[in-house]
């Protein structure tokens, strides 16, 4: 399932748990086919085209990405400036950094300015263009949400930001690697292909195993195994030293 099914699901749960006035009393026929026939197409159809066709399935998925990647091409290298500006290497960056974890953000109307976990800032203000329905590049998200959640029952601000210091990263393992994937790919040196690693790290926190054959990426993962709150894949090259083993274990599931 694509990365959006899977933040959708994890927010849509928490909001189960925590927020519950939040959902719809019951959902639109219309949203529930597009969601049902979304979830049907990427469950067994997409996996057909993509044997039969990958150059024009691939096509097609670049096309719906739109310019995403060129957004997060953009964040990456703006980041990788500030991080040699402050002489910061993947030595000395840490995710438990409280500098680098921890935001102080002003609150829109009165009330003080609050700390919270960076990650939750950053899913608080991704969600929240997410729930906007009527904005064109929520398309994605309002396919796996408006089944569910109605936008006009979020409260205030406040609410919304009470929501999210709240959740367990363990509920939304999802937005924490993804948030770690941000901080650390900086780090080393960035190519064309990064902006789609962070869309990969995604799906670390549901695998038990991720392989391979970029160093560099192998790299990421593991450094966020180390510090995720949560037990997310271990990553193994192949033809490393551990890769015959690893070969001999995923066989029977290959």
């Amino acid at each position: 399932m694509p990365e959006a099914f899977v933040e959708c699901g994890e927010f849509v749960s928490a909001v189960r748990r925590l927020r519950p006035q939040w959902l719809r009393e019951s959902a639109s026929r219309e949203s529930l086919a597009r969601y049902h026939t979304n979830r049907s197409d990427w469950q067994d159809n997409f996996w057909g085209r993509s044997r039969r066709s990958p150059v024009d399935e691939a096509r097609i998925n670049a096309e719906l990405a739109g310019n995403v990647p060129d957004i997060l091409r953009v964040e990456l290298h703006e980041r990788q400036q500030e991080y040699s500006e402050a002489n910061h290497t993947i030595e000395s960056v840490r995710l438990d950094d409280p500098s680098i974890a921890v935001a102080t953000e002003a609150v829109k109307g009165s009330g003080p300015r609050r700390n919270m976990d960076t990650w939750r800032f950053n899913s608080a203000d991704s969600f929240r263009k997410n729930l906007n329905f009527w904005e064109a590049n929520s398309d994605t998200y309002k396919i796996w949400l408006e089944p569910f959640v109605d936008p006009q029952r979020v409260a205030s601000t406040h609410d919304w930001l009470d929501f999210w210091s709240e959740i367990e990263p363990a509920e939304m393992p999802s937005e924490w690697v993804l948030w770690a994937a941000e901080v650390l790919t900086p780090l080393a040196k960035l190519n064309t292909g990064s902006p789609y690693d962070l869309q990969l790290t995604n799906y670390v926190a549901y695998a038990d195993l991720f392989v391979s054959a970029d160093r560099r990426f192998v790299h990421l993962v593991n450094e966020i195994a180390d510090s995720a709150p949560f037990p997310i894949a271990r990553a193994v090259r192949t033809w490393s030293e551990e890769w015959p083993e690893t070969l001999q274990d995923i066989r029977p599931a290959i």
